[in-house]
């Protein structure tokens, strides 16, 4: 009986490949994303380069490079709300948390916010989801609404990285300082590119007594200087093939 109920719920609900989106159907997994998800993986070493830090964030790691495949997969999350890239993500945050020892140790999880009518035009709220998925690995309490974005800002990834930081500027309220008052906080978002989304989010949960800030993103821009940190870095990942 338990044999043709996951067979019949295959069958209605065909799992999809956590990178690409494509549908699985009987097979385990997506040989073409398995090798390619190792060319964009951070290991050994998931850290948030210092040079990169921002100014209100003690650590701060990432499991993946921000390239193809692992884009799609943040947009098959972002904009598809599709459940297998959420945990699929948050599988391997957690193990990036994990492999920080002390460095990223947290009392709590808290989703980078998103503006209400963001969410509404979206959905969904991909923070919150992919915060709500890392809590269950990392069997921490997760405080959603400790934060609320109050203004509705222009996306970041259109802006220069001065332009950023000032997009931001007052764009964050910490709604429940009770919840982080003397506690380290892990912030969750899905891409870390310039960081000043993070580190407004971190100094007004500062302000309002946390002890200390951490964050963990799904994906990290590489910088100017490439993958490495050097000018030039590694090159560029093999191409997903189209779907």
């Amino acid at each position: 009986m338990k044999q043709a109920a996951i067979f019949l719920r295959k069958l209605l609900f065909p799992p999809r490949c956590p990178v690409c989106g494509r549908v699985l159907g009987f097979v385990a997994r997506c040989e073409t994303c398995e090798a390619l998800v190792k060319t964009v993986r951070r290991a050994p070493d998931t850290r948030v380069p210092k040079e990169d830090m921002p100014a209100f964030l003690c650590a701060a790691c990432t499991p993946f490079w921000y390239e193809m495949p692992m884009k799609r997969t943040v947009l098959l999350a972002k904009y598809g709300a599709q459940r297998s890239a959420f945990e699929f993500l948050a599988q391997h945050m957690a193990q990036a948390v994990r492999e920080q020892d002390e460095e990223m140790c947290a009392d709590l999880v808290v989703p980078v916010p998103s503006h209400p009518r963001a969410v509404r035009r979206r959905g969904h709220d991909t923070a919150l989801l992919l915060a709500k998925a890392l809590c269950e690995h990392l069997a921490l309490p997760l405080c959603a609404d400790a934060l609320e974005k109050t203004t509705d800002t222009r996306q970041q990834h259109t802006l220069t990285r001065e332009e950023r930081r000032a997009n931001l500027l007052g764009a964050f309220a910490v709604k429940r300082p009770e919840e982080v008052k003397g506690r380290t906080v892990l912030l969750v978002d899905d891409v870390f590119t310039t960081g000043a989304t993070l580190n407004e989010c971190a100094k007004m949960l500062l302000f309002a007594g946390a002890h200390s800030c951490v964050a963990c993103c799904a994906a990290l821009t590489p910088s100017p200087r490439g993958r490495g940190g050097e000018k030039g870095g590694a090159p560029p990942a093999p191409r997903a093939p189209g779907r």
